[in-house]
């Protein structure tokens, strides 16, 4: 299923890169928000991916992505690592699923299949709405 999410970045030159070239690959893993692993973390909300992640400076790349998501049942939190990985490892990790999505009132899209992409925009938001 095709599907738009949001990726938000403090930095726009970041995420006119990601535009440009693709997510780095490098990248994935390196930030903070790696409680369910090594992945490229979404939101479906644009004003969350845009005033949270992108800490509202007036962009955010609109991702179109052709999704194999695992729902998940429960929320976990950081002290559950574990049980994460084994989630992982049975169902990211066997190629059944390359997504996963958290479980809570605004869920996390993490996708760990980058070639699951199909298109990437920068989208410029009016922040005088804020």
């Amino acid at each position: 299923m095709i599907m738009t999410l949001y990726h938000g970045n403090h930095y726009i030159k970041s995420l006119e890169s990601i535009v440009k070239n693709g997510f780095d690959t490098s990248k994935v893993g390196s930030g903070w928000g790696m409680t369910y692993g090594a992945g490229v973390y979404f939101s479906d909300n644009l004003e969350i991916a845009h005033e949270v992640y992108s800490n509202n400076n007036g962009y955010v790349v609109a991702v179109e992505i052709d999704t194999r998501a695992y729902q998940l049942t429960k929320d976990y939190t950081v002290s559950n690592k574990k049980q994460i990985k084994q989630i992982i490892v049975k169902n990211i990790n066997t190629k059944k699923y390359n997504m996963l999505i958290t479980k809570g009132i605004e869920p996390e899209y993490v996708l760990f299949d980058l070639d699951a992409i199909v298109s990437i925009k920068l989208l410029k938001i009016d922040n005088s709405k804020n």
